[in-house]
C-alpha cells in the first residue's frame, strides 16, 4: 500500500491514496477509535477527521471524494 504524507498544508498522494486515507479513518471510526486515535493513526489533524466524519453522515461517501484541483 502507498501512503500519503503531508507537505507542508497539504496532503500529499494520489486520489486514490487520499480516499482511501479518509475511507480507513471512517473505518477506525465505526470501529470505537476516537477522533484523536484515529487522527494519529491516518496522520491527519485531529479538525480533519471531525469534519471527514460530519461530511460522511451528511452525505455519505460521495461527500469524501477527492476533488480536482486547479493550479495556477
Amino acid at each position: 500500500m502507498d501512503t500519503c504524507y503531508t507537505v507542508g498544508m497539504r496532503p500529499y498522494g494520489t486520489y486514490k491514496q487520499l480516499e482511501f486515507r479518509r475511507c480507513r479513518a471512517l473505518g477506525l471510526l465505526r470501529n470505537g477509535k476516537t477522533f484523536r486515535d484515529v487522527a494519529e493513526k491516518v496522520k491527519a489533524s485531529l479538525s480533519s477527521v471531525v469534519r471527514w466524519s460530519q461530511i460522511h453522515q451528511k452525505q455519505g461517501m460521495k461527500g469524501l471524494k477527492v476533488r480536482a484541483r486547479w493550479g495556477r
